[in-house]
């Protein structure tokens, strides 16, 4: 199974935001980046496919403020490889951003039926997570977003389940290779709960 996570640089909203001289944008002087919480499930929902079923993790992110970081804590949790393409991201919209992706995986040959891609479902600057279904047009892929688990079966598909609004969730089977944009895994490795405080 090859696992391709998509990974994106977003402002840090704890840090005081400051707007540019043109008014139109943030003040990146001393803006701080974090790894997109969406992208960071993506990456958790990656590591737990590939405890159970094998396979291989890539990391996949454009050019940003401290991402090198962010590719490095990636190998850290288990990922194989990391790929940073020298395109920086601060002056890429969704539409151009889904572009240099679909370049970097043309140029990485065709997709095998064990590839699947996990983008996050949306980031600060895109609510409304057109990054993951554009780059599935682009590639000709199925898509299907705000998925929260993921069961590999045999023949080249997959059940999915995919979250929907009310709590609610449903199982899907689905053709591979796949482009799912990811929410919160089920079984979330990385966290652990921390105790309330008393009143």
């Amino acid at each position: 199974m090859n696992l391709y996570v998509l990974l994106k640089m977003v402002p840090d909203t704890v840090e005081e935001l400051n707007a540019s001289a043109d008014g139109k944008s943030l003040d990146s002087e001393f803006l701080r980046f974090k790894l997109s919480e969406p992208d960071d499930h993506a990456l958790e929902q990656a590591l737990i496919l590939k405890e159970k079923h094998g396979g291989k993790v890539t990391v996949v992110a454009l050019d940003a403020p401290e991402v090198d970081d962010v590719l490095f804590t990636a190998l850290a949790k288990g990922a194989d490889r990391a790929v940073k393409i020298p395109i920086n991201q601060a002056g890429l919209g969704t539409a151009a951003s889904a572009q240099v992706l679909t370049g970097f995986f043309n140029a990485a040959g065709p997709l095998t039926p064990d590839t699947l891609l996990l983008p996050g479902s949306q980031a600060i600057d895109d609510l409304e997570g057109e990054v993951a279904p554009r780059l599935a047009a682009a590639l000709n892929l199925p898509y299907l977003g705000v998925v929260c688990g993921i069961k590999p079966a045999a023949s080249g598909r997959a059940t999915v389940i995919k979250e929907l609004p009310a709590a609610c969730a449903r199982s899907l089977r689905w053709r591979c290779p796949p482009c799912w944009a990811s929410n919160p895994p089920k079984n979330r490795p990385a966290t652990c709960p921390w105790p309330k405080s008393g009143r």
